[in-house]
C-alpha cells in the first residue's frame, strides 16, 4: 500500500500546539479526542492534508505524520527509553535487512519495536516483555481492550498481542531466561539479530537461536554489567565492540565585539546514555 499525505483512519498522527505541547492519538471515526482547546472530533480530520494547519474552537494546531523524533518526545513512557541518538547506533549495530527476523527482549515503551517494525518491510520482530504490567499498558495504549489473548501452556508465556496495528511484530510475555527458545522459535528457525535491552543478560542460557554471522547488540547502563556480558557472549561472537554513548549539545554564539562565530559547551545537556555491545555470530 502506497503512504498517502492525507489523514486516514487508524493513523497515528501528533497534534503540534507548540514546542513543548504535543499530543500523540490514533485517528477512530466516530471518536474524539480531549485537547488543551476542547474537543477534537477525529471525522473532521480524516482528509484532512498532513503538515497543515487545522482549526478548530477558535484554535488552530498542526497535524504531522508521527515518526521517531515526535515517538520519543510524546508516546508513554513505562521504562526509560531509548532517544533517537541510541536508537540510531541500535539500528546501525543490527545491520538489519529488510526480510530479516529480528528479536527484542525488553519491549519497554515499544518505540524500537515500531522502528524496527518499519524497516522489516518484507521481515517481522518478535519482541519479549517480561513484566506483566508495563504488557498490559502496551496492549491498552495501542489496541484497546478487545484483543484476543492465546494462551500458549507449553511454557511460561502468559499472553500474546494479537491484531497490533504493526502486521509484523509478534509480542511475548515472559522472560526470556526462563524459557526454552524453541517455544517461542520453530526448531528451524534462527533470527537474523537480537538486541538486549534487560536488567540480566547475561542469564540468558542459549544464544545459538542467531544465525552465523547474525549480529547481537546490548544497551546496558553499568560498566559491571558490560563485563559480565562481555564474558558470556566472548566464545560464541566475533569482532566484539563497546561504545559509551553520550550525548553533548554545543552552542554556536556570535561575538558581539569582532563579528566572529564560536562555540561552547552547553554542560546542562551532557548526558551519559549507557553502554552498547555490538557482536558478530560465529
Amino acid at each position: 500500500m502506497m503512504a498517502t499525505n492525507f489523514i486516514e483512519e487508524n493513523d497515528n498522527i501528533i497534534l503540534y500546539f507548540s514546542r513543548t505541547t504535543l499530543q500523540r492519538i490514533k485517528v477512530k471515526s466516530d471518536t474524539f479526542t480531549n485537547t488543551k482547546y476542547g474537543k477534537l472530533y477525529h471525522n473532521s480530520i480524516i482528509g484532512q492534508e498532513y503538515n497543515s494547519k487545522y482549526y478548530f474552537n477558535n484554535n488552530f494546531v498542526y497535524i504531522f505524520k508521527s515518526d521517531i523524533h515526535f515517538d520519543t518526545l510524546t508516546k508513554k513512557k513505562y521504562t526509560q527509553i531509548l532517544y533517537e541518538e541510541d536508537i540510531a547506533a541500535i539500528i546501525n549495530g543490527l545491520n538489519i535487512k529488510h526480510d530479516n527476523i529480528v528479536m527484542e527482549c525488553g519491549t519497554g515503551s515499544g518505540i524500537l519495536t515500531e522502528i524496527l517494525s518499519q524497516f522489516l518491510t518484507n521481515g517481522k520482530v518478535i519482541t519479549i516483555e517480561n513484566n506483566k504490567e508495563r504488557f498490559e499498558n502496551l496492549k491498552k495504549e495501542n489496541i484497546g481492550d478487545n484483543t484476543e489473548d492465546s494462551l500458549n501452556k507449553k511454557v511460561k508465556i502468559e499472553n500474546t498481542i494479537n491484531n497490533y496495528h504493526y502486521k509484523n511484530i509478534i509480542f511475548y510475555n515472559c522472560n526470556i531466561t526462563d524459557i526454552k527458545i524453541e517455544n517461542i522459535l520453530s526448531s528451524t528457525d534462527k533470527v537474523d539479530s537480537l538486541f538486549l535491552d534487560m536488567a540480566d543478560p547475561h542469564n540468558i542460557k542459549d544464544l545459538n537461536f542467531i544465525k552465523s554471522y547474525g549480529r547481537i547488540v546490548v544497551f546496558l547502563p553499568s560498566i559491571e554489567q558490560v563485563k559480565k556480558m562481555i564474558e558470556r557472549i566472548n566464545d560464541d561472537f566475533y569482532d566484539i565492540k563497546l561504545i559509551e554513548n553520550t550525548k553533548r549539545e554545543y552552542i554556536a554564539f556570535t561575538n558581539k565585539l569582532n563579528g566572529e562565530r564560536g562555540y561552547v559547551v552547553d554542560d546542562e545537556h551532557f548526558s551519559f546514555r549507557g553502554y552498547l555491545i555490538i557482536g558478530k555470530k560465529k
